[in-house]
């Protein structure tokens, strides 16, 4: 018993031996990468195409570690990276390609965020990130340099999922019984916060949660916040959402990414992404629909 218990210690330790090597290894070669003079010099995005089904075009502004999560559409036919980038009109250089066929958008993209808020709880998530990227670096399936892994891996966790704006593509919409497709929306290569927006953030809260006045007592706190100094923010209408939903969302008119950013840290939304809405009759910079998860914030009740 107390053999195999050594043993178990000793392969462990080796483990943690190697793992740290590696990260040394990846912590000193990262400042000849290509991806760390990106983030040196902040003139420009970082660039990854995920080859998911279907595939994820993301652009990190390193200056404002903001990143645009651009959700391609759908091909009958498999397409190549390249062929992928050409259809979408997007500069293929500099771009890391990361191939993951097999592996469901929403899926990846809902591991990734739970991964990115308790990988600091569950730090075992390090070893299977670190063991997914040498697997497909093995098989061929990346040309991110390990060095640029450890680089993303840092700044990745900087990051909370309120840092990504999300554009979905275009959707087909069934109107009076007549299939109509929605406007596209551009590719977005980088993306830069306005930091300049005078005046208040405009603030529509609509209530999808089942949950009757829940919009009332929120617009209620956010006017409380603005009064105190804390944000600045004009709640300029509240109602219903017509459907229910699961999940509150976050919908921004304006790229005004920071001050959304900030309301929805006081709100308790940290942990959702902010979905770009563009929509020429918007009345408001953001969107908040509060979904079934919503709480109200502790200090508020």
């Amino acid at each position: 018993m107390e053999r195999d218990y050594l043993k178990k210690q000793l392969k462990l330790r080796l483990i943690v031996y190697c793992a740290l090597a590696i990260l040394l290894y990846g912590a000193a070669a990262q400042f000849n990468t290509s991806v760390h003079g990106l983030i040196k010099r902040s003139d420009e995005p970082v660039k990854v195409l995920l080859l998911s089904s279907p595939p994820i075009f993301i652009a990190y502004n390193p200056e404002f570690k903001k990143a645009v999560v651009n959700n391609l559409p759908n091909t009958k036919k498999a397409l190549s990276a390249q062929e992928i980038l050409q259809k979408a009109k997007i500069e293929q250089d500099k771009v890391i390609i990361i191939d993951i066929r097999g592996q469901k958008r929403i899926e990846f993209w809902e591991k990734f965020k739970n991964n990115l808020q308790s990988w600091q709880k569950k730090p075992y998530i390090i070893f299977q990130y670190l063991y997914a990227y040498i697997k497909l670096k093995c098989e061929g399936k990346t040309d991110l340099s390990f060095g640029d892994f450890i680089l993303i891996s840092t700044e990745l966790s900087t990051l909370q999922p309120s840092d990504f704006a999300v554009q979905n593509p275009l959707v087909d919409k069934i109107i009076k019984g007549r299939k109509q497709q929605e406007a596209a929306i551009s590719i977005t290569t980088d993306i830069k916060p306005n930091q300049t927006a005078k005046g208040p953030l405009i603030v529509e809260v609509l209530n999808a949660s089942g949950k009757n006045g829940l919009a009332g007592e929120v617009t209620k706190f956010l006017r409380e916040r603005n009064n105190s100094g804390i944000l600045n923010v004009d709640v300029i209408s509240y109602g219903n959402y017509p459907e229910l939903l699961e999940r509150s969302q976050i919908l921004d008119n304006s790229s005004r990414l920071l001050d959304i950013q900030q309301t929805a840290y006081q709100l308790g939304l940290e942990d959702h992404e902010i979905f770009t809405h563009r929509d020429k009759n918007a009345i408001s910079d953001v969107k908040i629909v509060l979904g079934k998860d919503f709480v109200l914030p502790k200090r508020y009740k």
